[in-house]
Formats: structure tokens, sequence, C-alpha cells
């Protein structure tokens, strides 16, 4: 491999990596409220979600696209695990039909052409969730992107007929030997990223008489298992919802193939049933795409049926931390509840309150540690996993009500949750923000407050505490916002009139600008939080 073809190997897995992260910011606050309804509807029943996942798989002519759109949607809450995990289901029963649909021209140059037009729109486009959109489909241009340079990188390397010259012309390898071909396939299509791209060789090969039947069914089959590992890959830093999806979709591959591999000739003769004439010349292409077909037939169908079963393995296999935050994320309690839309609400108002504790919680602490740095213990705790989980939960149980329930009432009480929710999400990320700043500038640099600013902070933390009591209770007072802003602004002109007087003090300087920066912004979305309505239950 050249260094050139190296090069363009790495960069074209950065650009698919990064158009999962890319993707996941662009399903940002308001494209998310924006597209939930909108695929609520969409995604009411089971079988939609089959349909929709195929359409999109035949409509962008990549199975990878679509289930790594899946993966950023349920990464973004935007879809449940049960929705995304059809859709990558669809996606696999896809594939198999794009070919027959559309030119190979769209799919070479779709990436580009998405690059192109969103990049130079968004030069003119200022409405926000226009340019959301077009976010959204440039994220995807760039997997585009990314699949076309590995494959195009690796594919003139590995993908040459002398490569697969061991199984030209032979018609029956043995399991040894279906295996072997089974890994090879698999091997291909990891290092080009594209199972099309490989059946597409295939099938060339057939056609010009240089690949036997067996051999070719068997290279089809690793092609299949070897397109799972490009979101393994990617799901690595994100949740473990979206880490399930990855490993569920190599679970129902892997197993597709085990029982293709034990049973072969059954597989075999399956394929001839649905294939009529013998496995030769012309027909041969035909044979090698029934069982492609076929083989992503099955595995759909029987993952489809075998749902549930599938669902509860991958929380079993991929487990969130135990204790009594998560009781309620396992799929049988969920299934109970929502034979319930009341026992559901009220289930997610109580979730919702241990919630809103751990946000007080952890900003409380961030105030605290600004006037007493020996109360800074370490950087990282147990309710930042803990706030994931409950926060995962929330959702999987709000997002499938929000598409059963017809009353309306329930509807708006539904949709305040949401609203409840992201607000709160919100708010934990800046107090969280504002505690690694701290981290930061105590643990690593060793700064301090000065004396001038640590006398506010008590006083502060007591109004700031005081606004949630009072949320809690009977609803936000203006007066503890209005006693909240006298201090920011005291806290501001105590900041200015600190003078700096040498050079060696501009990062600490610089660090206590941001501090209160970020302070700032808690406190003005702790405020929207406190404007959605007070929640039922005291603390």
């Amino acid at each position: 491999m050249s260094y050139q073809q190296i090069l363009q190997t790495l960069t074209g897995l950065g650009l698919l990596l990064f158009s999962l992260r890319f993707l996941s910011e662009a399903l940002g606050d308001s494209l998310n409220r924006v597209l939930r309804p909108w695929l609520n509807r969409a995604l009411s029943r089971p079988f939609n979600c089959l349909l929709l996942g195929m359409g999109l798989t035949t409509l962008v002519q990549a199975s990878s696209i679509t289930v790594l759109t899946s993966m950023g949607l349920l990464n973004a809450f935007v879809i449940s695990l049960e929705q995304a995990f059809l859709l990558v289901l669809g996606a696999s029963l896809g594939t198999t039909i794009k070919a027959w649909l559309f030119t190979r021209l769209l799919q070479t140059h779709a990436g580009a052409l998405l690059v192109g037009v969103c990049s130079i729109a968004l030069l003119f486009v200022h409405h926000k969730r226009i340019r959301d959109y077009l976010q959204m489909a440039m994220a995807i241009g760039f997997a585009f992107l990314g699949l076309q340079m590995l494959a195009t990188s690796l594919g003139q390397w590995v993908l040459d007929k002398a490569f697969l010259g061991y199984f030209s012309n032979q018609q029956a390898l043995g399991i040894s030997g279906e295996a072997f071909a089974i890994l090879i396939g698999l091997a291909l299509t990891m290092m080009v990223q594209s199972s099309s791209t490989v059946v597409f060789l295939l099938l060339q090969l057939a056609s010009q008489d240089s690949l036997g039947f067996a051999p070719g069914t068997a290279l089809i089959l690793g092609a299949n298992l070897g397109t799972t590992f490009q979101p393994l890959l990617a799901s690595i830093e994100y949740s473990k919802n979206v880490r399930r999806l990855a490993f569920g979709y190599f679970l129902i591959k892997a197993a597709g193939v085990m029982a293709c591999l034990l049973f072969f000739s059954l597989f075999l003769r399956g394929v001839d049933r649905l294939i009529p004439g013998i496995p030769t010349g012309e027909n041969l292409v035909y044979h090698l795409a029934g069982s492609h077909f076929l083989f992503n037939l099955l595995t759909v169908g029987a993952s489809y049926l075998l749902m549930p079963f599938c669902l509860r393995l991958l929380y079993f296999l991929i487990p969130g931390t135990a204790g009594p935050q998560n009781l309620f994320l396992y799929p049988v309690v969920r299934r109970m509840l929502r034979q319930s839309p009341d026992k559901t609400l009220f289930e997610v108002e109580e979730q919702l309150q241990n919630l809103m504790r751990l946000t007080l919680d952890l900003a409380d602490r961030a105030l605290q540690i600004m006037h007493q740095p020996e109360a800074f213990k370490n950087r990282k705790s147990e309710r930042e996993s803990h706030f994931q989980l409950l926060r995962e939960g929330l959702y999987e149980l709000l997002v499938p009500l929000s598409r059963s329930s017809s009353d309306r009432d329930k509807r708006a009480k539904i949709q305040a949750n949401l609203n409840q929710l992201q607000a709160c999400h919100l708010v934990y990320q800046k107090a969280d923000h504002l505690h690694d700043e701290l981290w930061q500038g105590i643990s690593l640099h060793g700064f301090q407050l000065p004396a001038e600013l640590k006398d506010l902070m008590p006083e502060l933390q007591k109004s700031y505490h005081g606004v949630w009591l009072h949320y809690f209770g009977k609803g936000p007072a203006l007066s503890e916002f209005e006693t909240l802003e006298n201090l920011c602004l005291r806290l501001e002109e105590r900041y200015l009139t600190c003078h700096l007087d040498t050079r060696s003090e501009a990062a600490f300087y610089a660090w206590m600008h941001h501090l209160l920066a970020e302070l700032k912004e808690l406190l003005r979305l702790t405020q929207q939080l406190m404007h959605l309505g007070p929640t039922n239950t005291a603390p």
C-alpha cells in the first residue's frame, strides 16, 4: 500500500467518525424538538420502522449511513432503542434491493453533492431551523465521503482477482473452506468499509465465471458480518444505548452467519428454490444476489419476531450501573408501565424529581467549592452515571408514550415533561462545566478565589438553593432571582477591581473571567428551568 493510500484511508476513517459526532451535534435541542413529533408519527408502529429503514437505505445507497444515522438519533434521544433497532433491521433488508433501483453514479457522488450544496447554502441561510437541517444533511454527506475514500483507497488493494484466486472455479469447499471464505469476506469488508463494494465485485467475478456458487455465497455471508464492525467502532465513545444498538447489529448478523454455516447446504438449496435454474453463467449472478437477499430476509425476520428477547439480551450484556436509580430502566418494568399511561406518568414525575435533585446537588457542590476548595474531592462522580441512566430511562418511557396517547391533556403533560427533562439536562451540563473549570484551576494550577469574592459565595449559594426550594414547593419567586442577579453584579464589580500586577497572573485572571461567565450561564439556564413550572412532589 502506497503512502497516498494510507493517508486517504486515515482521512476516510476520520471523516466517518467525525460524521457521527457532527450528526449528533446537528440533532441539537431545537431540531430534536422538531424531529421527535414527526418521527413519533412515522415510527408509530414497528412495521413502519422496518419500512423507513429499508426505504432510507434504498434511497441513500448505503446501509451504513442508515445505521450511523440511527445511532445519531438514538444518541440525541430523538428515538428509542427499540425504534433504532427496527430501523437497523430495515437497513439490512434495504441493502439487498438498492442496487436494482439506483445507479452507481448516485452512490459515487452523493457525499460530495451533499457537502458542497449544504456548505454553500450555510453561507446564505440564517434561519436557525433550516441551518440545523442543512448541518444534518452535511453530516450524512461527510459519512458518504468517508466511505467513498475508504473504498477507493483500499478497494484496488484488497479486491483484486488474484486475492480471490483461491476460490476461483471451486464449487464445493467443505465446512472449513466455507468458514475460511466467510473470514475472507469479513476481512475484505472491514478493510473496504462497504459490504456493497464487496458484493458488487463478487457479482462481477461471477458474471465472468471466476467464482463458484458455494464460495461466492460464503464470501457474501462474511461481507454481511464485516459491515457491522464500522458501527461498533463508531459507538465506543457514545452512550450505552448506542453501544447496545451497535452490538445488537453485530449479534444478529453473527448469529445468522453461524446458522447458515452450520446448515450451509440447506441454505444453498433454499437459494435454488428462490432463484430457479442452474447456478452457472448469468444465472449465477442472480443466485448470489438471491443468497444475499435470503440471508438478510431470514435474519431480519427472526430478529423481528425475537425482538423482546434480543433487547433483554442487550441490556444483560451491556448493563447499567447497579442501584436503585435505574431499576425502572429494565425492559420488563418498562413494558409493564406501558400498559398503564397514568402509572407511567407517575413514574416519570418521580424519576424527574430524582433528576432534579442530582442537578441541584452538582450545582450546589460547585458553588460550595468556590468558597470552600477543601470540599473538592474527586473530579468524577457516580452522580454523572446516575444522571445519564435516569435521563435515558425517562426518554425510554416518554417517547413511546408520546406516540401512543390520544388524550390531549396527557399529550400536553408529556410534552411538558420532555421540556423539563431537556432544560434540566442543560442545567446539569453547565453545572458540570463549572465543576470541571474549578477542578482545572484548583487542582491543576493551584488557583484560589480572592477573599473579596469568596465572601459573597455563601450568600449566593444560599440564594441559589432557595430558588430550588421555591421550585419544589410553590414555584419560583422573583425576589430570589433578583437577589442572584444583584450578587452576580457585585461579583463582577469586585472582579474588575482586581489589578493585573504581573504577567504570571494572566492565566489566573483568564480563569476567573471564564469562571464567572460559566456561573452567569448556570443561573440563566436555571431560571429557564424554573419558568417551565414547578413539579408536584416536594423534595
